[in-house]
């Protein structure tokens, strides 16, 4: 059986708000196995991301609060780690493709200085080096051009090329568990299946992958077990074929 990359144990976490305290999560169990693809599935507003921010303390606090549980990501709790730690593990160790790529680039830096940044902040090597391993990622997920798409900044490049170069930017540090929340929501149904087709090419057969979507026909296509939210609580879980 699959080496467990990542347990996720009652976790329970909220929103401190003018009306009193709205728990977003409750009592959310679950468990990712070594290249195995987690469906996180249910409707707008039931608590997928708020589940993947809280693994990663990417929440803003105040106003959200982390009540309880825990995220085991071999063996330590992302949830209480110091945050030096957990500064190791976001990026290196686990990637994360955003729902909206315009806001998770930097507008004011060209791409292939971002590649750069992220290549040589889990990675130690020259900055030749991680311009080349940049490029060579931007190259795997197909973004036309890789060299001058290097040299542009983000706002000169699509939707869809942004999106590839949070894939690129996700999988250079060869992750071992990557959390994709809702990542091609905003692009058009054909570059939506490019981007999922790139996601299981370049994630290599060892990577866990958390996707986080509503949308049923991408689960079909590339999930091995699925989780339904509902009102951020679980409500159902299983095989793929069975849910």
């Amino acid at each position: 059986m699959n080496e467990v990359v990542l347990s996720v144990e009652e976790l329970r976490a909220g929103f401190q708000t003018a009306g009193g305290f709205v728990r977003a999560v409750d009592g959310v169990s679950f468990e990712i196995r070594r290249g195995e693809v987690l469906g996180l599935v249910g409707e707008s507003g039931c608590g997928k991301t708020v589940t993947a921010l809280s693994l990663l303390r990417l929440l803003p606090r105040p106003p959200a609060v982390v009540e309880g549980g825990r995220a085991l990501f071999h063996g330590r709790d992302l949830l209480a780690l110091p945050i030096e730690e957990l500064r190791q593990i976001r990026g290196g160790k686990i990637g994360m493709i955003f729902q909206e790529p315009m806001t998770a680039l930097s507008p004011l830096h060209r791409i292939g200085d971002q590649l750069v940044e992220a290549a040589q902040l889990h990675r130690k090597i020259s900055s030749d080096n991680a311009w080349t391993l940049g490029l060579d990622w931007l190259k795997r997920t197909g973004l036309p051009d890789a060299e001058q798409r290097m040299k542009d900044f983000p706002h000169q490049l699509s939707g869809g090329m942004r999106q590839r170069v949070m894939l690129a930017m996700t999988m250079l540090p060869e992750p071992e568990l990557i959390i994709a929340d809702e990542p091609t929501t905003a692009l058009d149904v054909t570059i939506q299946a490019q981007i999922f087709e790139l996601l299981l090419q370049v994630r290599g057969g060892d990577t866990a992958v958390l996707l986080i979507t509503h949308d049923m026909g991408v689960v079909w296509d590339v999930c091995d077990r699925v989780h339904v939210m509902y009102a951020a609580r679980l409500a159902e879980k299983g095989p793929r074929d069975t849910v």
